[in-house]
């Protein structure tokens, strides 16, 4: 049997090793919904960046590329930098954790593949397993969470550890994997009858969705919780009506608020669908209490301020 590939950024992949990262690029000359300006690729949105091939490696993508467009379909590995002294100075700025942009200011500079893939394009799995790479060169290979028991009876510290070398890619649903390798999509008819389009989302349209339904909230004055709508228009890539395709994020928002607006059963049959597509990094362990003996499954590796300011608890006092 096999072993399964696993995200380890120890193992050194040379650069002769790798004659074409982009097999697809000679192909495609256009790439689909992106602007070719130079100045929006990553190395000129940070000029400042000395030596850029300088602690630089390729690390496997474990979308294979499949949700990615035009040149950078089918994209398997992309050369990232180490983290530096730059690199710090975000790390440990509180207000990024806190307004959730942290990982997407390190991933603009730590890119530095020729082609000008961008780190918004990245998908939720491959963004993750970069930021494994990343904290494991920085900090090692273990990754250490405070926690509290959640026993009401016991409620004493202790701590979570995950070995990051030692985490699975993740695998593709057999049942779409064919359907995804071709378009990126899985075209799929709800229960009202109507078809969309479901894919995994970039970083970039989680993004502009956030931004989109903050302006939304903002013009209502709700304090509303826009929680599922935003996992639906993320993951919504066309609606089909009358034979015709709609795909902008606007017309996408249009047609969920048409009528009496989409049904919960359609809802619901598109999260779960969307569920099925995805490709996650598998990082839940199972820990038990040292004080109390309590076992708790299934718990997700928390990618907390801790990921990558591990003294953070030692600098701010919390323990005391």
């Amino acid at each position: 049997m096999s072993e399964k590939p696993t995200i380890n950024p120890i193992k050194r992949i040379q650069d002769s090793q790798i004659e074409n990262t982009n097999p697809s690029a000679a192909e495609k000359e256009e790439e689909e919904g992106e602007a070719t300006d130079k100045s929006q690729t990553n190395e000129e949105k940070n000029p400042v960046q000395p030596y850029p091939d300088y602690e630089a490696e390729f690390v496997d993508l474990p979308s294979k590329g499949i949700f990615y467009k035009g040149r950078f379909k089918g994209l398997d590995k992309l050369k990232i930098r180490k983290l530096n002294y730059q690199d710090e100075d975000i790390l440990t700025t509180k207000s990024y954790y806190e307004n959730e942009t942290l990982f997407n200011e390190i991933l603009k500079g730590v890119i530095v593949d020729p082609n000008g893939f961008r780190s918004e394009q990245l998908v939720p799995v491959d963004r993750d397993a970069i930021l494994m790479w990343l904290r494991i060169g920085a900090f090692g290979k273990d990754y250490n969470v405070p926690y509290a028991c959640d026993q009401e009876e016991c409620g004493k510290k202790d701590t979570r550890t995950w070995d990051l070398a030692d985490i699975d890619m993740p695998e593709y649903n057999p049942k779409f994997e064919k359907e995804l390798q071709d378009t990126g999509e899985v075209a799929i008819t709800l229960p009202s009858g109507t078809k969309v389009k479901l894919t995994v989302p970039s970083t970039g349209r989680e993004l502009e969705v956030k931004k989109m339904l903050d302006t939304e909230k903002r013009q209502l004055k709700t304090e509303r919780n826009y929680i599922i709508t935003g996992r639906l228009l993320t993951v919504i890539s066309s609606v089909i009506l009358d034979g015709k395709e709609f795909n902008s994020l606007k017309e996408i928002r249009e047609w969920m608020r048409a009528g009496t607006g989409l049904s919960i059963i359609d809802s619901r049959y598109i999260q779960k669908m969307a569920k099925e597509i995805d490709v996650k990094i598998k990082t839940a362990k199972t820990f038990t209490c040292k004080h109390c003996g309590h076992v708790e499954e299934d718990v997700a590796l928390p990618m907390t301020i801790y990921f990558f300011w591990p003294e953070y608890e030692e600098i701010s006092g919390i323990s005391n």
